[in-house]
């Protein structure tokens, strides 16, 4: 009955080479998009970070004992970062510095200025952002030697 469907038993050998090369040839599919896509590394330099995590966790508690408070905005192309004191003033003058963070891509993270518009209230109109998509926002406001560190994830569309 075999012998029926194979008419040429010369091909046969034909038969394992194309079936070993269709094979090859798909690994070798898998092997670049493998090499080329995400390499999902998430923290340059985790083992330093890892070391510094008390110091970490001292200025978070120093953080905390200032009792600011923030709140990052993002609305139409313009981010806002709003920043009041512990008796909720508005902190003025301060150094407000936003960095902008694809987690799911590497080389599309930024940096960028917020100005002060008054009455505790900085920000940046025009925030171009290379992708839309999901990003994270790290706020880190400096006042007085004292810092304040807040993140949002927004969603741009």
């Amino acid at each position: 009955m075999f012998s029926k469907l194979v008419k040429n038993d010369k091909a046969i050998p034909l038969y394992f080479v194309a079936f070993f090369l269709v094979v090859a040839i798909i690994d070798g599919i898998l092997v670049y998009l493998a090499t080329s896509t995400h390499s999902g590394l998430v923290t340059e330099n985790a083992y330093k970070k890892g070391l510094n995590y008390n110091q970490q966790i001292a200025a978070f508690n120093k953080q905390v004992l200032t009792g600011w408070s923030g709140e990052i905005g993002f609305n139409n192309e313009t981010l806002s970062f709003k920043l009041i004191d512990k008796g909720g003033e508005p902190i003025v003058g301060a150094k407000v510095v936003a960095h902008v963070l694809r987690s799911t891509m590497s080389g599309l993270d930024f940096k960028v200025t917020l100005q002060d518009q008054g009455k505790g209230r900085y920000e940046v109109k025009g925030a171009n952002f290379p992708l839309k998509g999901q990003w994270d926002i790290i706020v880190v406001a400096e006042w007085n030697q004292q810092k304040h560190q807040q993140r949002k994830r927004i969603i741009v569309n």
